[in-house]
């Protein structure tokens, strides 16, 4: 059993903001989310799940990945790129089960000669 971190569900959070990039999602709607998609994972909260969607949505915030409308009321930002493509990484590596030392050497992966892995 894994224990789930700010960073664990910011890359699960953004990615899905981001396939709805003007529409406004309440924290209970994030919370429901982010359970969902740890449901089957073997991954386990360390908190209340809004309380996790708080402190993920804080430094996504504070890096204007998300932009807060209201209180508990978030919508999707800027987020370059690059970014966007290391957090799905993550994402990817937190699906294949891989623990946290792990995971920071997959989503530090860069593509070698014009090899780019995959896309979910």
């Amino acid at each position: 059993m894994t224990w789930t971190s700010a960073r664990d569900c910011r890359s699960i959070l953004i990615p899905f903001l981001a396939e709805q990039p003007g529409r406004v999602f309440t924290a209970a709607e994030l919370a429901a989310e982010l359970a969902t998609e740890l449901e089957g994972s073997g991954l386990q909260l360390t908190r209340r799940p809004d309380r996790m969607v708080f402190d993920a949505m804080r430094k996504a915030e504070r890096s204007g990945w998300v932009v807060r409308v209201g209180r508990g009321r978030y919508r999707f930002g800027t987020v370059p790129p690059t970014t966007l493509r290391r957090i799905r990484r993550w994402r990817d590596a937190l699906d294949a089960g891989l623990d946290g030392y792990q995971r920071a050497a997959y989503s530090n992966w860069r593509p070698v000669s014009g090899f780019v892995p995959p896309r979910r």
